[in-house]
C-alpha cells in the first residue's frame, strides 16, 4: 500500500494565501514607485486590502488552533458572515480614507502667491532737488495658499523690441509727486503717492490667506537714456519677488506702458493717491522804469 501523499492543511493553506497577499502588497508599493504617473489611490487601496486580508488570515489561524476545537459541531456561518462584513467595512474605510487623503493632498500646503499688474506709467519725480525720470508699476499680490507670508527682494525687467532692460526699484521718501515726463511741470497733472503704499512696504506685513494687497514700485533704468522708448503696448514686464520661506515668484505680463500728459486715474483698493494742484508758473517781475535824463545834462 502506497503511503498517503502529503496534503496542505487548513493552517498551511491560509498561511500560503496570506504570504501571497503580502507579496502582492509589496509589489503594489514597488509598482507605485516605478510608475509614478499611475493612480496612487489604486495601489494604496490594494495594499490596504492585502494587509486587512492577511490580518484576518492570521486571526483565523489563531481561531483554528485555539478556539475552533472548542466549538465542534456548531455552525460557523455567522462567523463567516461576520468576517466578510468586517472585511467589507474595513475596505470601505480604507477607500474612504484614501479619497479624503487624495483631496487633502490636492490643497496646496504653505503660501501660494500670485501677482498681477494693474497699470504702468512713465513720469518724473523730484529727487534731491532734480527731476528724475522713472517708471511706476501699480500691482497687486494675492495669497491663495494656506499660511501667511511676507514678500521681499523685488526685481524688475522690461522686454521691448527684443531688448531687455533691467530696472532698479527705489525706496521713496514720505511722498513723491509724479509728473508727466514730457510736459511743462507747471501746468499739468500731478499724482502724489506715499511711501506707505509702496509695494515693498505693503508686503512687509504678512499677506493673509485669501487676501490681496495693492501697491506700487518706483523703478529706474540706469542703462536707458530715453524713457519714452519704453512707452506703448505689447511690452513684457517681469517682476520677481521672494517670500520669507525662500519661494520665488514671478509676474510675467504683457502690458501697456502709459506716457501721457494726463495720467490715467485708476484707484486701487488700499492705495491712497492725492492729486494736488500743479504749481503755477511764476509771474515774471515787472520792468523797473528808467528815469529820463534831465535837460542840460
Amino acid at each position: 500500500m502506497s503511503p498517503d501523499k502529503p496534503r496542505l492543511g487548513t493552517s498551511e493553506t491560509i498561511a500560503f494565501i496570506a504570504l501571497i497577499l503580502a507579496l502582492l502588497g509589496i509589489a503594489a508599493v514597488f509598482t507605485q514607485g516605478a510608475y509614478p504617473d499611475a493612480s496612487p489611490m489604486l495601489f494604496r487601496v490594494l495594499l490596504w486590502g492585502c494587509i486587512i486580508v492577511a490580518a484576518l488570515s492570521a486571526a483565523f489561524l489563531l481561531w483554528h488552533h485555539l478556539i475552533g476545537p472548542r466549538l465542534k459541531g456548531k455552525s460557523f456561518l455567522p462567523l463567516i458572515v461576520a468576517g466578510l462584513s468586517l472585511t467589507t467595512i474595513l475596505l470601505a474605510c480604507a477607500l474612504g480614507f484614501e479619497l479624503w487623503d487624495r483631496n487633502y493632498d490636492s490643497v496646496p500646503k504653505g503660501p501660494k502667491l500670485t501677482g498681477t499688474i494693474a497699470y504702468t506709467i512713465i513720469g518724473q519725480a523730484e529727487i534731491d532737488g532734480k527731476m528724475v525720470p522713472s517708471m511706476y508699476i501699480f500691482a497687486g499680490i494675492s495669497n491663495t495658499g494656506t499660511i501667511q507670508t511676507a514678500v521681499t527682494n523685488y526685481k524688475v525687467a522690461v522686454k521691448k523690441d527684443g531688448n531687455t532692460y533691467q530696472g532698479t526699484p527705489l525706496a521713496i521718501g514720505k511722498t513723491v509727486n509724479i509728473r508727466p515726463l514730457n510736459a511743462n511741470i507747471f501746468d499739468n497733472q500731478v499724482v502724489q503717492v506715499h511711501d506707505d503704499d509702496a509695494l515693498y512696504n505693503k508686503t512687509a506685513t504678512p499677506i493673509q490667506p485669501g487676501n490681496m494687497v495693492y501697491g506700487f514700485l518706483m523703478v529706474v533704468f540706469t542703462t536707458l537714456s530715453d524713457y519714452a522708448a519704453l512707452a506703448g503696448s505689447g511690452d513684457e514686464i517681469m517682476v520677481t519677488y521672494t517670500d520669507v520661506y525662500g519661494n520665488e515668484y514671478r509676474i510675467d505680463q504683457i502690458s501697456t506702458i502709459s506716457l501721457q500728459k494726463k495720467f490715467p486715474i485708476i484707484i486701487l483698493p488700499g492705495v491712497h493717491m492725492d492729486f494736488p494742484e500743479a504749481t503755477p508758473a511764476p509771474t515774471p517781475p515787472a520792468p523797473v522804469p528808467v528815469p529820463a535824463p534831465r535837460p542840460g545834462r
